[in-house]
């Protein structure tokens, strides 16, 4: 099974006493204790019972020198929009729900559109019944009618685009969703018990002939109210990001979130944050891969090449998916032959995999190869002889932010360790463009409670998440030289995630020094992990 390299050991967790010692008497963060607050939530994670205060303010949902009374009224704020967005759902539900025979929806072809009223628009002057302008042909009679035109299309464009998502994402969550693993023990679960134990007392002082077999009869469970929030939360996050929707995977990524956060509109954006810079690793197939109309036609498009990417990712050993390697080695090849020319060049820096824009979860294995070609080129040369540079062996660990391949704590550390680091945080700062913009940023960099800019080379963009699966290989390489084809690779990759038998200290440490280096002199990283 795959091992760390390092015992890496780590302290204990923010305790709620430096949590409170960080915050002064109006609910602000201490001036100069937010840096601190980042290091020890970086290095040694945060206890449970502060995890729903600290997590909005690691994801940026809080600011720091918000007091007490403007996060209170940011909260309204916030569940206002989370309440919008399931008042979406509900409208769209209806829709689709009333899509029975006789029932009007957005599915079908709207008034006017049959045969016997195209005849009857051939008949009449206008193309509509008597002569009268339909209200495009006055647009164009009357230009003042335009913008009102306009807005409706835009409107309609919208919600036949909401419609399309919502009809996409909602059969796979609700798939999803029963399969998904609580894990006991959570802040929800204890809010959960005290309100059902509340609950309880209050019944009985009301009815004390009330037998306790009568009381908890018929009673639901933790999990099965667990289950009802995740499936708003992942429903609002398709609507709330219609050009992700949903994707198998996000269930497990925001089941951590509910379990720690017990409000269910905090949990949400907190979950929405998170995936700022994660976006990609749950779309499979790029805007770029095929002809989208924003509407119906690319959602049946991008359906059925989704299911072929995973299809051939489910069956390694077909010649359809021996096709698509070698299709994606074409393009893998002729990128090494360009990072070659730019090693030769001297322009090669850090970080440079994140130079280019992804938008799929190809570009995310993608960038996953050049960082194992430049850490270890040896393992790489290896990984190509077995046709798999596209890192397909990565695509789970990838697509889940290793949440199955660490149990549920340790996975919970490295997403705070994430959080803290800033890797969440998504795109570069823009360079200032006058005097006043530079005095500005040097203003704010004085700020002792502004969080440190994301930089090339360093965490931000996923780069950290990456570097922690290239580390996972790099560590157990010995298994990758033992494997003799893309099958055995797959294989042997699955089997040690089972085992769940990784520490996520160990893991961050070993992404921290393969980050660190410039990897510019052909340097090994066994060296590095071993020091």
């Amino acid at each position: 099974a795959f091992a760390a390299a390092s015992p890496g050991r780590r302290r204990r967790p923010l305790s709620d006493r430096e949590w409170r010692g960080a915050i002064d008497r109006e609910g602000r963060v201490a001036e100069g204790k937010f840096a601190s607050v980042l290091r020890r939530a970086a290095s040694d994670g945060v206890a449970p019972d502060i995890r729903p205060e600290v997590w909005p303010l690691l994801l940026g949902v809080r600011r720091p020198e918000s007091t007490a009374v403007e996060q209170e009224q940011r909260r309204r704020d916030r569940r206002a929009g989370y309440d919008a967005l399931l008042a979406r759902r509900d409208e769209l539900e209806k829709i689709v729900g009333g899509s029975g025979p006789g029932s009007p929806s957005l599915f079908r072809n709207p008034p006017g559109t049959n045969a016997q009223s195209f005849r009857s628009r051939q008949k009449s002057p206008f193309g509509t019944r008597g002569g009268t302008p339909s209200e495009d042909e006055r647009s164009s009679l009357n230009p003042y009618v335009d913008a009102r035109v306009d807005q409706r299309r835009d409107h309609e464009g919208r919600q036949k685009r909401f419609l399309a998502t919502y009809a996409e994402s909602v059969p796979v969550i609700r798939a999803d969703v029963p399969r998904t693993a609580f894990y006991p023990g959570g802040a929800f679960e204890t809010h959960w018990r005290l309100e059902r134990d509340a609950e309880y007392e209050y019944s009985a002082a009301r009815n004390d002939s009330e037998s306790s077999e009568t009381k908890t009869k018929n009673v639901p469970t933790w999990q099965a109210a667990q289950s009802s929030r995740l499936t708003n939360v992942l429903v609002a996050y398709a609507l709330h990001d219609p050009s992700v929707g949903y994707c198998q995977g996000m269930n497990e990524v925001a089941a951590r979130f509910l379990e720690n956060v017990v409000d269910e509109s905090e949990a949400f954006w907190c979950f929405a944050a998170f995936l700022e810079a994660y976006r990609p690793h749950f779309v499979i197939s790029a805007a770029r891969d095929f002809d989208d109309d924003g509407v119906n036609g690319g959602v049946s498009v991008k359906r059925s090449r989704d299911a072929a990417f995973l299809s051939s990712w489910r069956t390694p050993g077909r010649r359809a998916e021996q096709a698509q390697r070698e299709k994606t080695n074409n393009f893998v090849r002729r990128r090494e032959d360009e990072d070659d020319d730019r090693k030769r060049d001297g322009s090669e820096d850090f970080g440079f995999e994140t130079r280019f824009p992804r938008e799929s979860v190809r570009d995310v294995l993608r960038d996953l190869g050049v960082i194992l070609r430049r850490c270890d080129p040896p393992l790489w040369k290896h990984v190509r002889l077995l046709h798999a540079q596209e890192c397909m062996f990565a695509f789970r660990a990838v697509v889940v932010l290793l949440a199955r391949e660490l149990p549920p704590p340790e996975t919970t550390f490295l997403w705070e360790a994430l959080m803290a680091s800033g890797d969440h945080l998504a795109g570069f700062p823009n360079p200032p463009e006058s005097e006043s913009d530079e005095r500005q940023v040097l203003r704010e960099s004085h700020d002792p409670n502004r969080r440190p800019i994301v930089e090339p080379g360093g965490a931000g963009n996923g780069r950290m998440l990456l570097h922690c699966v290239a580390a996972v290989f790099v560590q157990a390489r010995h298994l990758v030289f033992g494997c003799r084809e893309f099958d055995d690779l797959l294989h042997a990759s699955h089997h040690a995630v089972s085992k769940k038998c990784f520490a996520a200290a160990p893991l961050l440490e070993s992404a921290r020094r393969l980050m660190a280096q410039p990897w510019r002199g052909g340097a090994d990283a066994r060296q590095v992990l071993e020091e």
